[in-house]
């Protein structure tokens, strides 16, 4: 593969993944609830999430799906139902727990923490799979960076690893940034806060997705 269509495609993927989006604020609400550990299982789920859409384009099934109206948006639908439910899991959270105790929360017992990252792991990954922009991204700009006679799959799969490396990286990096906030802040009321916050944004990027128009 040409190694300029390599850079274009790294630079195209780097500011989609930076700009804010569900999985942005499902891995502060992870960090601020369960520590970075837990963020960095989520962003490992939703890595996951690329490659599948990665092999479902190369199959051809992302064109099946968005050329079926009544599927895409059955996808877009239970999408956004799940995003809006991570959402009010996360604000239900926060409001049931005392500030105090959800500090607490960042240090659980091993078998709390191997199942919270567990279903962490399922929410990054399931954000992603069912994300109707993902897979009209991998739609429109994979067929610009494969080239003729050379396996589709082996091609789709090795963008994907490119996307997947520029995710790990900035969520990571964002979950850095995270958790030194939080701990300079050092107010059990200031993670109830973020916690809050990014609960409600889930919520309402759950909400747009509804009403977005295909």
């Amino acid at each position: 593969m040409i190694t300029s269509q390599l850079i274009a495609f790294t630079g195209l993927v780097t500011v989609l993944t930076m700009i804010p989006g569900a999985t942005t604020m499902l891995v502060i609400s992870s960090v601020v609830s369960s520590g970075q550990r837990t963020g960095f299982v989520v962003i490992m789920g939703g890595n996951v999430g690329v490659f599948v859409h990665a092999i479902l384009f190369a199959l051809g099934l992302t064109v099946l799906l968005v050329r079926s109206a009544a599927a895409f948006q059955a996808v877009r639908l239970v999408g956004a139902g799940y995003i809006v439910f991570l959402g009010g899991r996360s604000i239900w959270r926060a409001l049931r727990t005392k500030p105090r105790a959800l500090a607490e929360l960042i240090s659980p017992p091993r078998a709390a923490e191997t199942q919270t990252q567990r279903q962490s792991f399922v929410d990054g990954m399931v954000t992603v799979i069912l994300s109707p922009e993902a897979a009209m991204f991998y739609l429109a700009t994979l067929p610009q960076f494969i080239q003729p006679g050379e396996s589709i799959l082996l091609q789709s799969l090795f963008l994907a690893t490119l996307h997947a490396l520029v995710r790990l990286a900035w969520y990571s990096l964002l979950g850095v940034c995270v958790e030194k906030a939080v701990a300079i802040l050092r107010r059990p009321r200031a993670r109830q806060g973020l916690e809050l916050f990014s609960g409600a944004a889930l919520v309402l990027f759950g909400a747009r997705m509804v009403v977005a128009r295909r």
